[in-house]
């Protein structure tokens, strides 16, 4: 774990053996706490996951997300209405900010893998057909 000065790029970055975290998020108040649980989660799960290139972030990202809340409420020690009220409201969020990224990006940077439906092996050369 190293923490970094406020003027860091980033909140938090996760790589094996290797957690780097703003001192920003080291509030007392624990509003950053979720941010905390993220990098965490990339740390013990998300870098397990093992996506193939950046094309396959979103596995990782996605691991990290669902279970950023789940810690959150935990450490928080919140019941289950509380926890879910937290998780429908960050899930809400998150969607608007999608949709609204998804709105302003062209259609061709929209696409994770322009070509869907085959994959190469490139230890044999052959090529193997995905079932999409």
């Amino acid at each position: 774990l190293l923490i970094v000065p406020e003027c860091f790029d980033s909140l938090g970055l996760a790589c094996p053996h290797l957690l780097l975290l703003s001192q920003s998020i080291l509030s007392p108040d624990l509003s950053m706490l979720y941010r905390l649980s993220h990098e965490l989660c990339h740390t013990w799960f998300g870098i397990l996951t093992g996506p193939r290139d950046w094309t396959e972030e979103w596995l990782t990202e996605g691991v990290c997300c669902y279970l950023e809340d789940i810690i959150h409420a935990a450490v928080m020690k919140w019941n289950s209405d509380e926890s879910h009220n937290w998780s429908v409201l960050r899930a809400l969020l998150k969607f608007r900010i999608l949709s609204s990224e998804l709105g302003q990006t062209s259609e061709d940077l929209q696409t994770l893998r322009p070509n869907i439906g085959r994959v190469t092996n490139q230890e044999e050369g052959n090529d193997a057909h995905m079932f999409v």
